[in-house]
């Protein structure tokens, strides 16, 4: 009968081991840190192998609920991390692009009254030029050539 519960505790041992070696490779990595290795004190009120490997599983159960909770903590202050960067950075673009569209009107609008002046400048020199021409005009019709100034062709 003894060797029958040995034979029974080996067995589910090497089940464990298997399904332990199965996780690993499906996860597709190694621990970063081996768990503690805890080894069962035999009980003073004869406590048998199979409590303590029971105590064993749950000890190791809770360290990896433990190094679970660890991770996603971890995690989770990764990405509230990277969020709240990200939305600083796009602040900063916003601010930036107001910035930079509110230099871009103030110079279009600079330069749009530029040209009116430009404009204005060019109506009243045109308006100045044609006077000057229509009086040089005028003043060269309203001169009469005088006939002692023509020489004439028969004489």
């Amino acid at each position: 009968m003894a060797q029958d519960h040995r034979r029974e505790q080996r067995a589910q041992g090497e089940d464990r081991r298997a399904r332990v070696r199965r996780g690993r490779r499906r996860a597709g990595s190694r621990p970063a840190a081996p768990a503690p290795v805890v080894t069962a004190a035999p009980a003073a009120g004869g406590e048998s192998p199979l409590d303590a490997s029971t105590g064993i599983i749950a000890v190791a159960q809770r360290v990896h609920d433990e190094y679970v909770a660890e991770g996603q903590a971890k995690s989770n202050q990764i990405l509230a991390e990277a969020e709240s960067r990200a939305q600083q950075i796009i602040s900063q673009a916003e601010v930036r692009q107001r910035e930079e569209l509110d230099r871009l009107n103030t110079e279009r609008s600079g330069l749009e009254q530029k040209i009116g002046e430009l404009r204005e400048f060019e109506n009243s020199y045109r308006s100045q030029l044609r006077g000057y021409f229509e009086g040089q005009l005028r003043q060269l019709n309203s001169e009469q050539p005088q006939a002692d100034s023509v020489p004439s062709l028969g004489q």
